[in-house]
This record gives structure tokens, C-alpha cells and sequence, in this order.
């Protein structure tokens, strides 16, 4: 974040010795050397301010996303923990017997126009309402609704997927940079994914598997700014 601040603060300068020497070519304007000379000092200037611009929003959008991939990777945690309280509450799982493969997208109403079901395979798709009344229902109490921090996609998904298929759940957040305990799914778009049941090969993990995890803990220890506390509580009772 520092490095962003310094680059915004380096194009500023930039732009305005870009400006001053216009400026001067133009009052030099009846020396052609002299107005070649600043026009070209402020050619190169302009380049510099443009390059510090683009240079210093690609490092505040990395800052970024590498904040929400704490908080996504939080919420997948926090959701691991509420799907197993309620298997020990109900005796199965959200949705588990429904004749087929369930899935709920688990997103705000901003998000909502960004999440098109594209499962190929026959499924029961759950709304979001319906995956947390599910929850509530079996836990006995209300929980908080949680989100990924974004609104609008940059790259990836912004919903968390609830899946079961049979006796096998699947939760999963979609994240923006490659950790040991995620896998790609396409250029700067990775998946971290639990399950009840672990698969190395496919990475899927247990809560408890995650919660041991060193790289896990290092990432979704980290802590973030206030905004992304803001953000939350303005969805908490989303569907209430």
C-alpha cells in the first residue's frame, strides 16, 4: 500500500512538470529550439505520469484482492464450521436427501446479477434465502450472513458455492491469487475448497484439515481494514 501511495504521488509530479513545461514551450514558442526542447521534456514527463498512474492502480488492485482473499478464505472457515454444527444438530447435512445434487449460490442482492448457474449436470438450485433459513432451521439460531467483500466481478466469481451430492458436501470461495491449499481454475482465479470428505489430489479439505494449515492460517490471519468490517455488517441480515 505504501509503494501505491509513493507511485500516486510520483505521477502527480509528473503531471504537473508535464504542464510547466508546456507551458514554457509555448512562451518559447518564437525560439524553435527552446520549444522543441520543452515540448519534449513534456512528452516524456506525460509518459512517466501515465506509466506511474497505471503502475500504482495495479499494486492498490493487487493490495486489494489480496485483503478479500483474507476475508473469503474467513468466511469459508466460518461457513465449514456452520455446516458441521449442523450435521451434529440434524444428523445430515443442508439439503442432504433431496433425490439429487443440491447447490445454493451464497451471494448478496448486489451480486446477484452476476451469478448465472452454469452447472451442466441435473441439480435442485437453492436460493440464498433458502440456504440460510436451512441453516437456521437446524442450528436453532440465527447466524450472520457473510459475503465476498466485491460486488462486481474482476476476474472471477464472486459468490460462495454450497453443493451436496449425496452424502458429500462441498463449499467453496473463489480467490485472486495461487496459495499451497488452492488450485487454478484459470488466470488469476483459484479455488479453496472444504469438504466432509479430503481428496489431495482434487484439493478438497477438511475444516479441521485448513485450520491446522500453516499457509492457511498466514492468509486468513491477516488482518485487514476497516472497510471490509463496514461492508460486512451492512449485509449481516441480508435475507431476514
Amino acid at each position: 500500500m505504501l509503494i501505491g501511495k509513493i507511485l500516486i504521488a510520483l505521477s502527480l509530479v509528473f503531471a504537473i512538470l508535464c504542464f510547466v513545461f508546456v507551458a514554457i514551450a509555448i512562451v518559447q514558442a518564437f525560439t524553435k529550439k527552446a520549444a522543441k526542447k520543452y515540448f519534449l521534456l513534456s512528452v516524456l514527463y506525460l509518459v512517466a505520469c501515465a506509466a506511474s498512474f497505471f503502475s500504482s492502480a495495479k499494486l492498490s488492485e493487487q493490495a486489494y484482492q489480496n485483503d478479500c482473499d483474507a476475508v473469503r478464505l474467513r468466511h469459508l472457515l466460518y461457513y465449514g464450521h456452520l455446516i458441521e454444527a449442523y450435521k451434529n444438530a440434524v444428523g445430515k447435512y443442508p439439503f442432504e436427501g433431496e433425490g439429487q445434487q443440491a447447490c445454493a449460490f451464497v451471494c448478496n442482492n448486489k451480486q446477484r446479477e452476476y451469478c448465472a448457474d452454469t452447472n451442466p449436470y441435473p441439480h435442485i438450485q437453492k436460493s440464498p434465502a433458502e440456504f440460510f433459513s436451512e441453516l437456521e432451521q437446524g442450528l436453532g439460531y440465527r447466524i450472520d450472513q457473510c459475503f465476498d467483500p466485491q460486488y462486481v466481478p474482476s476476474g472471477r466469481p464472486l459468490f460462495y458455492i454450497y453443493m451436496i451430492d449425496g452424502e458429500q458436501y462441498f463449499f467453496a470461495v473463489h480467490l485472486a491469487k495461487k496459495y499451497p491449499f488452492s488450485k487454478k481454475v484459470a488466470p488469476k482465479y483459484y479455488k479453496c475448497e472444504i469438504s466432509n470428505m479430503s481428496d489431495a489430489a482434487y484439493q478438497f479439505y477438511t475444516v479441521e484439515e485448513l485450520e491446522k494449515d500453516a499457509a492457511f492460517q498466514k492468509v486468513a490471519g491477516k488482518h485487514v481494514g476497516g472497510y471490509f468490517e463496514l461492508r460486512e455488517k451492512q449485509h449481516i441480515r441480508e435475507y431476514e
